[in-house]
């Protein structure tokens, strides 16, 4: 990756850094909020985040998701005992090693995590109103470079 040149307050890049600071600040919130609307639901906002990332990366491990929620292996676990114990979760041995089990989303959790997906996709879908399809791509390219980017870093 190429060196920072960002210089407080100068040009498109620094502009693109503290909107996206912005922006995950308010993502965050309103993860956050609507974690403690779940909560008040029954589910506590660390089973939303381990929701939610399964909705993305279905038949991931224990292992995967105690890495990815920054969480032990025993915490990952339990977690996955508490949303298999909710109806939300279901393991699975994996078809290839029967000594590994892979964590599948019921179709409880599938279409809760439609629901909340749904509002989110209606702010995407309000934010990208009124772009060229030539626009549109540039930022799903760009969107892209970046996760991919912080993905990497995520891994270091």
């Amino acid at each position: 990756m190429p060196e920072s040149t960002i210089s407080a307050g100068e040009g498109p890049t620094w502009e693109a850094y503290r909107l996206l600071g912005r922006y995950i600040i308010a993502v965050r919130t309103a993860m956050q909020r609507s974690a403690d609307r779940q909560k008040a639901g029954g589910h506590a906002p660390h089973h939303v985040h381990a929701l939610i990332y399964l909705f993305e990366h279905e038949g991931a491990t224990i292992g995967d998701l105690a890495a990815a929620l920054g969480v032990t292996r025993g915490r990952g676990t339990r977690l996955a005992d508490e949303l298999v114990q909710a109806g939300m979760l279901a393991r699975a041995r994996d078809d290839l090693d029967g000594r590994v089990i892979r964590l599948r989303l019921t179709p409880r959790a599938h279409q809760a995590a439609h629901r909340v997906f749904a509002h989110y996709g209606e702010t995407v879908a309000h934010a990208l109103e009124g772009l060229t399809p030539g626009e549109v791509g540039a930022v799903l390219r760009f969107l892209t470079r970046l996760c991919e980017a912080h993905e990497v870093l995520a891994r270091e």
